[in-house]
């Protein structure tokens, strides 16, 4: 006895036929979103760790006196804070140019659009990360120049 099967190609056909090109345009389109977004969490979080690695670098060599820096400069310092900043300010601007544009896909009519909502929890969690550096690099300046004048 001989099963006959549906040929797997005509039925995924089938299957396929409801979906518009608009629809795959769109999809496509939500996609390349996904990845400048993406590409964006890429930089800003390169920029916050090379920021905070630069600002570590020379707090540990003011701390454990290997180098004498003198207190104006510190000029290194602040570019290890700014672009931490850069790069947190930086990955807010592109998050919510994606909410923006992915609200504007689903105007267009994209009831099919999948959720791109790992790519936002990674970009929600890496701009918490640039704030807790940031906030981090503010607080010990603060007892640092605390401690410079109590030693005063």
């Amino acid at each position: 006895m001989t099963v006959m099967t549906e040929n797997p190609d005509i039925s995924a056909q089938k299957n396929l036929k409801h979906i518009s090109s608009d629809d795959l345009a769109l999809e496509r389109t939500r996609l390349a979103h996904d990845r400048t977004l993406m590409a964006w969490i890429r930089t800003a979080f390169s920029m916050i760790s090379f920021g905070f690695t630069i600002f570590k670098f020379f707090q540990y060599l003011q701390e454990s006196q290997t180098l004498e820096i003198p207190r104006r400069g510190t000029g290194a310092r602040n570019l290890g804070v700014t672009l931490i900043v850069l790069g947190t300010l930086s990955l807010v601007v592109a998050t919510w140019q994606h909410l923006r544009y992915m609200r504007e896909i689903r105007h267009m009519g994209s009831a099919r659009s999948s959720s791109s909502l790992p790519v936002l929890i990674v970009a929600i969690l890496v701009t918490v990360i640039g704030l807790l550096a940031v906030v981090s690099s503010f607080v010990h300046r603060r007892t640092t120049s605390f401690a410079s004048f109590s030693l005063c």
